[in-house]
């Protein structure tokens, strides 16, 4: 599994590491060493320890009040920004185009369309994301009026945006990656969140992981069609 990339990194993976990563393979089912995206490193095991890497410097706890204070005021923004009605919205999407590209010569209409989902919608989630990775926070803001959030989702976002992109990226090779709660070992996901854990930082993994939340993770990540993980975003 160990590919151009891995070698490169600057944190390659020991002997251990390449097991649990092995081990994950096989409980996901994939078999092959085919490689995605046209890039030859990049196989289900090289997937992996990237995702490792991405969460090893995730914060648990709060530290820097700076950033906490930057953290509470992108969810404020947001929060008011979802608020406001369809007109502000739009008006509010015009004028954030205007100052990106006043530089610029004025876009098509499909361009127009493409720059707003892209950027205008996502900015703040994406910001978001960051500060919550930084500092432990969370980034969900109140659900609208109507509406509600599942269920442990702010409590466990961070484990539970990491079994999404595990799922995902088992599901990219070919494989499978399953939560129940009726099993006694909780099924493929929840043993392989266990190998992972000692390669995570301390309490990321719970001990005993909320099995019936990461199936229901699992059950509706699949049903979104989605391919990554992001809170609410702004219509």
């Amino acid at each position: 599994m160990r590919g151009d990339w891995l070698i490169e990194s600057k944190i390659p993976p020991d002997d251990r590491t390449l097991e649990i990563i092995a081990q994950v393979a096989e409980l996901a089912g994939v078999t092959s060493q085919e490689t995605l995206f046209g890039i030859d490193s990049c196989t289900f095991g090289d997937a992996i320890y990237c995702l490792i890497l991405e969460h090893q410097n995730v914060k648990l706890s709060r530290k820097k009040e700076a950033l906490v204070k930057a953290h509470r005021a992108v969810r404020a923004a947001k929060a008011a920004i979802l608020i406001l009605d369809k007109r502000d919205q739009a008006a509010l999407r015009y004028a954030l185009y205007n100052w990106v590209t006043r530089t610029t010569p004025p876009a098509s209409a499909a361009e127009i369309r493409c720059w707003v989902q892209d950027v205008c919608n996502r900015w703040p989630d994406l910001l978001l994301i960051a500060l919550s990775e930084m500092t432990g926070g969370k980034p969900f803001i109140a659900p609208a009026k109507g509406r509600r959030r599942p269920k442990g989702a702010a409590a466990n976002w961070q484990l539970q945006k990491f079994v999404r992109l595990l799922w995902r990226t088992a599901d990219l090779y070919g494989g499978s990656l399953y939560a129940d709660h009726k099993r006694p070992d909780g099924g493929t996901m929840i043993k392989a969140l266990h190998l992972l854990a000692p390669l995570l930082p301390a309490g990321f993994i719970p001990n005993i992981p909320p099995t019936a939340t990461i199936e229901s993770v699992i059950k509706n990540f699949k049903a979104s069609g989605r391919t990554t993980f992001e809170p609410r975003r702004i219509p």
